[in-house]
């Protein structure tokens, strides 16, 4: 569960992220390394290099440096690296968008806690989690190739499919109104997985 009110009062504390003033900032929190496939942002990140979209790396782990090299090797301007902090949150409500791209998932917190920040979220349709919190009306066990899904409460993209993934970062940087929709769909959403609620729905059950 979610403490909504915690994660909310960070927004105050929202810092002015790396990069250009006036890009698209994409933002990832995560540990770094094989499940969670930062890679994949990485060759996002070489194909919008002149599309005025920024990356933000938030974390640690192994792959830290290894990720660090390959965007240093691309020649990389809109690449960023953060370290680790208890509480992200504040990075999160400083960004356009929250992208995510593991390989695989249990169940993804950081997205239900993008979601709580208000920040419109683009995420693999890896097994298990994305889909059923950006679009929980769909058929669970289905898994997106070869195309964009503009969810209910994000948008989906196939794992491990750079362009793609590019192709919606570009898509959604580009309609004001897709970025008003998918914020405050976040919000709705992140309302599902409060700590009130899902304590009422314990005690109910």
């Amino acid at each position: 569960p979610l403490e909504l009110f915690k994660i909310q009062a960070a927004k105050a504390l929202r810092p002015i992220l790396p990069g250009n003033n006036d890009a698209f900032k994409c933002i990832m929190v995560s540990r770094f390394d094989y499940p969670k496939d930062q890679n994949t942002l990485i060759e996002a990140a070489e194909i919008l290099k002149n599309d005025k979209v920024d990356f933000i790396f938030v974390g640690r782990g192994g792959d830290k440096e290894k990720t660090r090299k390959s965007a240093a090797d691309k020649n990389l301007t809109n690449v960023f690296f953060l370290d680790f902090d208890p509480q992200p949150y504040k990075y999160i409500y400083g960004a356009n968008a929250f992208v995510f791209s593991s390989v695989f998932e249990g169940f993804p917190n950081a997205l239900t806690e993008a979601l709580a920040c208000g920040v419109p979220v683009i995420s693999v349709d890896c097994q298990s989690g994305p889909r059923e919190i950006l679009a929980p009306k769909t058929d669970y066990t289905k898994e997106i190739n070869g195309e964009i899904e503009f969810a209910e409460n994000g948008i989906l993209v196939p794992v491990q499919n750079a362009p793609l993934f590019a192709e919606a970062i570009l898509a959604l940087k580009n309609d004001t109104a897709l970025q008003k929709k998918y914020a405050e769909a976040a919000l709705k959403r992140a309302h599902d997985f409060d700590l009130a609620v899902k304590t009422h729905e314990f005690k109910a059950s």
